[in-house]
């Protein structure tokens, strides 16, 4: 995300979506980066995610990161690593897991 100018920055929340039965999973990590020049990034916050139970509830799940005091940047990377295969409750041989992330919102 390109925030056009240098702000200070106080949290970064990334919004995904879990839907089992369309295949759709929550990611395996979610890592948040932010850059002043878009190149070189630095980390500011990182999260290993559980893997989920049976359950075809679909449900919003919000990942939330409070970053360090201090913390400017105009650059924010929000990256999540979806499952490389499906877990075997919802196996199907021709389906692949997906990400779905339907909004990131910055403070």
């Amino acid at each position: 995300l390109d925030l056009h100018q240098s702000r200070k920055l106080s949290a970064v929340t990334a919004g995904f979506l879990s839907d089992p039965r369309h295949y759709i999973f929550i990611p395996l990590s979610v890592r948040v980066e932010v850059s002043d020049d878009g190149s070189r990034y630095r980390e500011v916050g990182a999260r290993q995610v559980p893997a989920i139970e049976e359950d075809f509830t679909v449900a919003p799940r919000k990942f939330s990161f409070p970053l360090p005091a201090g913390t400017q940047a105009r650059f924010v990377r929000v990256s999540a690593a979806c499952p490389t295969q499906l877990p075997a409750w919802r196996y199907h041989e021709r389906k692949k897991p997906a990400l779905a992330c339907d909004e990131i919102m910055v403070e």
